[in-house]
Parts: structure tokens; sequence; C-alpha cells
């Protein structure tokens, strides 16, 4: 799946519940960070976003609150790294991932219901490394995801992350694109590749 050549239009996968089918929606990040998505009147359950298309999720629990209810499973394909999330992309005046705190809006959101998942698919990206470029910290999704749903054991028991340090980033969504159709899931998706492995922030 492309993301398109214009670096500020991304897609966002909206599965449909009523069936296996995916609904394609673009999603428009302009340099004020705004949201452009549409639901076409389907009853949205699972919001997913691959690479920095994990905005899409944060910017609808945002500007979409009324939807929010109806949404039970989010899952983020290999977001990205510490510099991923804080440093400034060249198309933008200042970080859109620090436009919202994405962390707030999150545990606002698994704590309206604790059967609500956010699965995190941690690839290479996601991975990171320490000074030594070894290893796999996390900072990314440690520093601008996780600060308040670490705040609640039930919270935290609602994302699971599923560590595929060593798979590609593009693969990360080819391998597991069967998630976003699967609903609410307890731990990591069965996958040709399995995760090395599973942790709660």
């Amino acid at each position: 799946m492309s993301a398109g050549s214009h670096p500020r239009v991304r897609f966002l996968l909206f599965p449909n519940s009523e069936s296996t089918a995916s609904l394609f929606t673009r999603l428009h990040t302009s340099l004020s960070c705004r949201l452009a998505a549409v639901y076409e009147g389907k009853k949205v359950t699972t919001l997913a976003g691959w690479s920095v298309g994990h905005l899409g999720p944060a910017y609808s629990l945002a500007v979409n609150p009324e939807k929010t209810a109806q949404i039970n499973t989010i899952v983020l394909y290999d977001p990205g790294s510490y510099a991923n999330f804080f440093e400034r992309r060249p198309w933008e005046d200042a970080p859109c991932d620090l436009k919202y705190d994405q962390s707030q809006l999150y545990a606002d959101w698994l704590g309206k219901n604790k059967d609500n998942r956010l699965i995190i698919l941690a690839g290479e990206d996601t991975k990171d490394r320490n000074i030594w470029g070894e290893g796999g910290t996390h900072e990314g999704i440690q520093q601008a995801l996780f600060p308040k749903i670490r705040t609640s054991d039930q919270l935290s028991s609602q994302v699971p992350v599923c560590n595929y340090d060593d798979m590609k980033h593009r693969d990360v969504l080819a391998n597991c694109m069967s998630v976003m159709t699967a609903g609410p899931q307890p731990a990591c998706p069965t996958t040709p590749v399995q995760p090395d492995t599973v942790w709660h922030p």
C-alpha cells in the first residue's frame, strides 16, 4: 500500500465492522496538523495507522469525540522512533505529534471500556536503539504514548506491544494487515513472523 507521493497525504484504514472489507479513507495532515477524515456513515469500530499514519487515530479521538464510544480497537503499525515522534518533519512548522497529548487521548479512550485495546506492532523503526546502536529501547512510544497509560495497571494491561524488532517497516503492515479486521485481541496477532516478546507499558 502506498502512502502517496505527497508528503502530507497518508492513508488511514477504517475497517467496517459489518463486513471484512476495509474502508480506505484519506487522511490529510496539513501544516497546521488538522485531520480531514470521513466516516461516510459507516459504523467504524477499528482505527489503524501505519508509520506517520499513527497520527490518524489520535487525531480522530481528538476531533471526533462522538465516535469514540464505538471504537474498540486501535492498531498502530510500526509507529516510529523517538525522532519520528519528537523531531519536526520537513513539511511541518512544528512536530504534529506534539499538537495533541496522545498519551492522554489514549488513556481516556482506554478508560472508557476495559475491553478497548491499543495494539502496537513494533517493527524496526519503533525499536529505537541505545547509544551504542544496540537493543530496543522503544523510546518514541515510551515517551509519546505511555506516560498517562502507565499510571494504571488496568490501562497498561489493555496495551499489548508486540516486538517484531527485526521486521522491516513495510513488512509490519504487510504481514499484519488482518489485525484490522480481527476485532479486539488480548495478545499479539498470529503472523508469518512471531514477535520476539510481548509486553505492556
